[in-house]
């Protein structure tokens, strides 16, 4: 067991629970597309710097960059795009919770495509999970809570509608990208080529909307120099930051499945940044929502 592995997965669920805080208000500033081709541009920016370090332009072949590039068109530019626009709807409690929805969808989906079959422990971590969420949506806000994160924007479903959408296409993404990366380790590509592969392939798909133009897409006149700095931040801390810790607690641990499931505590950590950050602390049902809900995704992951 290494220990170091499992504070550094620990920290990038940390890190991307603060990254979701400091999205939501140039999210709503931006709108959801164009925030999201703002921050997938930096991404990939981001990922291309760090090839060199984490692996070299290893050749694959034409099938595997086909494989990525749907798994980054699903996966990350339908995936990330209903998950900003969920974000600016329902603020970043709510959001982080249906978003934790993914790993039972990326269980189903691995059996449906019959990468995997499910065991009985995974069974239950798949009902703790959607119990937990269910808990923490409908009875995780306390009738005090007024800070403006805590205010759904348009009609609550539409909201919830799009963050299991993006839940949906993260778990395509990872099954899709799976049939690449699940193979022996002396023909693994790089992870970080990998990740470059499939945000490049959204920021691509991104700035062609742009190009048509598509007002969503665009960045609104007047947009602070503050949403700005946050919108690109939030890029370099939440997948610059975030994957690297990530492919450096992958590259010492010998456990992946408990360093994946660590590295999906983000929404017990980010209820404590609120607390911190509104100064108004969630329902203590959003805790117990949260903890189940993790407790089933460490089902769901272990017993992968």
């Amino acid at each position: 067991m290494n220990f170091l592995a499992e504070i550094l997965a620990l920290t990038v669920g940390l890190i991307w629970a603060v990254s979701g805080l400091i999205s939501v208000n140039p999210v709503r500033a931006f709108g959801g597309l164009a925030f999201a081709r703002v921050r997938q541009n930096v991404v990939a920016l981001v990922l291309l710097a760090a090839i060199p370090v984490f692996g070299a332009f290893e050749v694959l072949t034409w099938p595997q960059v086909g494989l990525l590039c749907a798994s980054g068109f699903v996966g990350i530019f339908l995936g990330d795009t209903f998950l900003f626009a969920a974000l600016g709807r329902l603020g970043p409690r709510r959001n982080a919770m249906i978003f934790a929805t993914n790993a039972p969808m990326t269980a189903l989906l691995a059996v449906a495509v019959g990468k995997d079959q499910i065991a009985p422990g995974e069974w239950l971590g798949i009902f703790l999970v959607l119990a937990g969420v269910m808990i923490a949506i409908v009875y995780g806000k306390r009738r005090d809570q007024l800070h403006k994160w805590e205010q759904v924007q348009g009609p609550m479903w539409i909201g919830v509608g799009f963050a299991i959408l993006a839940a949906m296409g993260q778990a395509a993404g990872l099954v899709i990208s799976d049939f690449v990366i699940d193979v022996a380790d002396s023909e693994k590509p790089p992870v970080v080529l990998v990740a470059f592969i499939r945000a490049g392939i959204a920021a691509v798909a991104l700035n062609a909307i742009a190009l048509t133009g598509f007002r969503a897409a665009r960045a609104p006149a007047g947009v602070s120099q503050q949403n700005w700095g946050l919108a690109v931040l939030s890029g370099i801390w939440g997948m610059g930051l975030g994957m690297t810790l990530l492919v450096w607690a992958q590259s010492i641990g010998s456990e992946v499945g408990l360093i994946s499931a660590l590295s999906q505590t983000t929404p017990v950590w980010i209820l404590p940044l609120l607390w911190i950050w509104t100064r108004q602390r969630p329902a203590g049902l959003a805790f117990v929502g949260a903890g189940i809900a993790v407790i089933g995704v460490f089902l769901i992951q272990l017993g992968g």
